[in-house]
């Protein structure tokens, strides 16, 4: 393989080891389907091959990646993950909102050194066990081969629940624990905030944690989860400003569903009420790339909308029909959005400007 910038090769393996959801079978199935002709496809369930791991090393395959154009991440996306490529794809495509030099800087100013398995500075005693991982965040320096080493077995997933230390602690959770049905819904997901581990850690704050219907809601493919990821789409190089938030009182949304106040054991408290609806609030600009701060815009360069959700365990596909304007649901919740951006339009939408 051809020599590459090793800096270069790790900012953007650092912006690809980011990407929820695309673990190393997956990495070497997309490296597979980029850099050979044949239409074989490597199984989710192969082992990992030795000789893959050998080519990916040096081969530049995140820079090659982050650099195709969209159509053709999904051509290449759904030539190596038959079925579920599209759904890569557009995480692929999505994760490109923020630049991989920009994390790289932020990786940087937090003294966080980050190496992949395409770097030969990967640790090589790593690089054999069964399913190493893709990349590895370090502090300090790697240590030599040569050196005797300890190793921390631990989540991947590691989170860091606890009380919000800017808030008095006595109108907080108490715990992690769940109930009433509900498991521990972030209002703002961990997946964006991972510039730092200080900065991840503040999803994690209870003040970030609201209870959130298991069964079909906060849950893969659940009501909260599906708006979730249509939320994602929306991204842009100028800024998406999201404000999220729940309601106490009885709702019924637009899809006729209903739900009603009650109170439940949930965070180690007996006396949580239950949000009986949740909500995005969105702004940004329209052409998405105006390089313009959003209050210097006109109300026809901006668009502004609000999808609003009964809290139920009803799955529901992102519809027009769940828009609302900005202006009504101020109404509801007595809440002003975007108060500094006097001419955003939150009287208004339309629904094809949000792709419904």
């Amino acid at each position: 393989m051809a020599d590459h910038n090793i800096e270069s090769v790790n900012i953007h393996a650092a912006w690809l080891h980011r990407i929820r959801g695309l673990g190393l079978k997956t990495i070497l199935r997309l490296y597979h389907g980029l850099f050979y002709e044949d239409s074989a496809v490597l199984k989710a369930s192969f082992p990992v091959p030795a000789s893959l791991l050998d080519e990916l090393e040096g081969s530049g395959f995140a820079a090659a990646l982050y650099a195709l154009p969209p159509y053709q991440v999904y051509l290449l996306a759904e030539k190596a993950l038959p079925g579920d490529g599209g759904k890569t794809a557009q995480s692929i495509i999505h994760a490109r909102s923020r630049t991989a030099e920009e994390i790289g800087a932020g990786l940087a100013g937090a003294g966080i050194g980050f190496v992949s398995l395409e770097d030969g500075l990967y640790p090589s005693r790593l690089r054999n066990i069964p399913d190493p991982p893709y990349g590895i965040y370090y502090k300090g320096c790697l240590p030599a081969d040569s050196l005797p080493v300890t190793a921390v077995i631990g989540t991947r997933n590691a989170d860091a629940y606890g009380k919000d230390p800017d808030i008095p602690a006595d109108i907080q959770y108490n715990s992690k624990s769940t109930g009433g049905g509900c498991n521990k819904g972030h209002m703002l997901g961990s997946a964006e905030r991972t510039v730092s581990t200080a900065t991840n850690r503040q999803v994690f704050y209870y003040t970030n944690i609201a209870p959130q219907l298991s069964a079909n809601f906060n849950t893969g493919g659940g009501r909260w989860n599906v708006l979730e990821d249509f939320v994602d789409t929306q991204v842009c190089a100028d800024t998406l400003y999201e404000v999220l938030g729940c309601h106490f009182e009885k709702y019924t949304d637009a899809y006729g569903v209903t739900q009603n106040p009650s109170t439940i054991s949930f965070g180690g408290r007996n006396d949580v009420h239950m949000p009986t609806m949740f909500y995005y609030v969105l702004l940004r600009t329209k052409s998405g790339n105006s390089g313009k701060y959003v209050a210097n815009c006109s109300s026809s360069e901006l668009k502004c909308v609000a999808f609003v959700r009964a809290h139920a365990n009803v799955r529901q596909a992102v519809t027009a029909t769940e828009l609302m304007s900005v202006s009504d649901l101020e109404k509801i919740t007595g809440v002003t959005y975007f108060p500094n951006v006097p001419n955003a339009p939150k009287d208004t939408f339309k629904a094809g400007d949000w792709g419904l």
